[in-house]
């Protein structure tokens, strides 16, 4: 059984993680983003956004209808943007210690 979407762990993916999802046939991916998709993204990283149990009927509201996400996902966006920084050092750390990109 074929499946066509993808939806990358914790929302991260790298440009091989990217990669290999076309190469077992994933016609699209979603990404984290928190923002709405636009006829332009890259379908193997189109911009989901988070939906979490804490989420308020209203806040839902709003996200379903695409209003106030700037404001509604600041904190994520800085969150994510820090967390990129952490997984880049990482990857770094890791080729400096071992001598081959990973």
């Amino acid at each position: 059984m074929a499946v066509p979407s993808l939806a990358y762990p914790f929302g991260y993916w790298s440009g091989r993680v990217r990669e290999a999802a076309a190469a077992v046939g994933h016609a699209q991916a979603a990404a984290v983003g928190n923002a709405a998709a636009g006829p332009g993204d890259d379908v193997l990283a189109v911009p989901r956004l988070t939906v979490r149990r804490a989420t308020a009927p209203a806040a839902f509201a709003q996200i379903a209808r695409c209003q106030g996400l700037d404001r509604l996902y600041r904190r994520d966006r800085v969150l994510t943007a820090g967390y990129a920084v952490v997984r880049r050092s990482r990857r770094t750390l890791r080729t400096l210690r071992t001598g081959r990109r990973v």
